[in-house]
Formats: structure tokens, C-alpha cells, sequence
């Protein structure tokens, strides 16, 4: 039996990658699988998960804290789990900042596949030189690095190429009726799910963008727009402002099974 463990910093809010995550840890883990799971967290020990988590799953909570001293006891602990858990392979989500994995993985002899679920432009954005080619220098002891779209892999280094391997997004729908009734079906409808955060999703963007179009066609479209986050208000009061009310609806998330708004898009 394989053992694996995943990563993913935090997972008690209703984002894409955590929902991503969540589905391959329950999937690899039920049935009859050679698949032994652990799923590693920077989440303390009262945080719950927004997804359910299947209990074959061992979520492994580790708070996260800063400074050199808690870097090294960090390093020490999840090599201690690695080893004594027999870990063969870590599945990192959106961790290539974090040098206490890699030197855990590479102390114990485990191999890396890294889950970049950005855009390799957000490099560019959040980070200086220096710093961005730190994190490639991590990427660097990879075993494989994955991306969501093949046009990312441009951005990356000559150095990181051959470990790069795409995995496009899948769309989990359990029953695959369209759910469309009449009235629905004269509208051409778009449907975001994202967190509510500029600076990383544009979401601000996209309606200025939308409100572009001719309004003989907006009057047509429906948008159904399915997160939360810091720039909620902003985003609810450009809306407001550029006069979308009757083609925009913000949904809160409130429910990890989305399979129906995605049949009705």
C-alpha cells in the first residue's frame, strides 16, 4: 500500500483549491484502494473543514508559526511524521514558498509533486526578483511540478521544464441532466466560482468588462457569481455602480456540492 500526504495550507474555507484537494483525498482513500491518505494543514486544532472529509482521510494539523526557531522545529516534526508514517510520495497544493517541506521531504526521502494552482504571473506580483528565484530554486528539488493550463509553463525556468506536467481542472458532476427549464434557456448564462479578491481574481475586471457589451446582448446574459472573500463589498458595490443588479447575483457559498450550478452555466 502506497502512502501519501497531501498539502494544502489551510482548507477551513470554501476555495477552489481546497474543494480540489479535498475530492482526491476522498477519492484516493474510499473503496478498495492502494492508497494510504494524510492530508497535512497549517490549521489548529479547533479548525474544521469546509468540505467533508472522508475518515479514512488522517488530517494532520500543524498551526503555523513564524520565526527561525519554529522553522526548524517544523522541519524536525514533519520529517518525525514522514518517517514514522512511511510516506513515499507529498502532494503539495500551492507550496512552493515553503523551504520547511522541501527539507523534510529531502531528509526523509520522499518524493515532491508540487500543485501550482496559480497563475505563474502571481510571481511577478508578490514577489522581487531574489525571491522568485528561491522559490524556482525549491521548485528545482521537485520530483514534478504541475500546472492547470499549458500556456503557464512559459513563465517557468529552462531549468524546471522537463519536471512540468499538465492537469487541467475537472468538473465533478454527479448527475449530468441539464437542469435548464424554459425560461433559463433564452439566457446566455456565465458562471464564476472564485474567491472574492481582487488583486488575484479580477473579478472587478470582469464586470467592467461585461459592462462593455452592447445592451441589446447584456440584456440577455446571466451571471452567477459563487464565493466569498475580503473585497466582497467592493465587488457587490461595483455591481451597484455599473448598473448589473438584473444580469449579476453574488452567492455566498453554502454547501460543498456545486454540481448544479455548473449543469445550469
Amino acid at each position: 500500500m502506497k502512502r501519501i500526504c497531501f498539502f494544502l495550507h489551510s482548507i477551513k474555507s470554501a476555495g477552489g483549491a481546497e474543494r480540489r484537494i479535498i475530492n482526491i483525498v476522498n477519492y484516493l482513500s474510499e473503496g478498495d484502494t492502494q492508497f494510504k491518505v494524510y492530508l497535512l494543514t497549517w490549521d489548529s486544532k479547533q479548525e474544521d473543514s469546509f468540505y467533508k472529509i472522508s475518515k479514512k482521510v488522517k488530517w494532520l494539523k500543524l498551526p503555523y508559526k513564524k520565526g527561525l526557531f519554529n522553522k526548524f522545529m517544523r522541519v524536525l516534526f514533519l520529517y518525525s511524521i514522514l518517517k514514522k508514517n512511511n510516506i513515499t510520495n507529498f502532494i503539495g497544493f500551492v507550496m512552493s514558498g515553503y523551504k520547511t517541506i522541501f527539507l523534510s521531504c529531502y531528509f526523509a526521502k520522499v518524493k515532491i509533486i508540487v500543485a501550482e494552482r496559480n497563475s505563474p504571473s502571481m510571481y511577478k506580483i508578490n514577489f522581487n526578483i531574489l525571491s522568485r528565484f528561491l522559490i524556482f530554486l525549491n521548485l528545482f528539488f521537485a520530483n514534478k511540478i504541475v500546472l492547470q493550463l499549458e500556456e503557464y509553463a512559459k513563465d517557468y525556468p529552462f531549468f524546471l521544464k522537463k519536471k512540468i506536467k499538465i492537469i487541467e481542472n475537472f468538473i465533478n458532476i454527479k448527475n449530468k441532466k441539464k437542469l435548464l427549464n424554459k425560461n433559463e434557456s433564452d439566457y446566455f448564462k456565465i458562471l464564476i466560482i472564485s474567491r472574492l479578491e481582487n488583486k488575484q481574481k479580477n473579478i472587478n475586471n470582469f464586470l467592467y468588462s461585461i459592462k462593455k457589451i452592447n445592451e441589446d446582448y447584456l440584456n440577455k446574459i446571466k451571471i452567477s457569481i459563487i464565493g466569498d472573500g475580503v473585497d466582497f463589498k467592493i465587488i457587490n458595490n461595483t455591481i451597484k455602480e455599473l448598473k448589473l443588479n438584473n444580469c449579476v447575483d453574488i452567492i455566498k457559498p453554502i454547501s460543498f456540492d456545486i454540481s448544479s450550478y455548473y449543469l445550469n452555466a
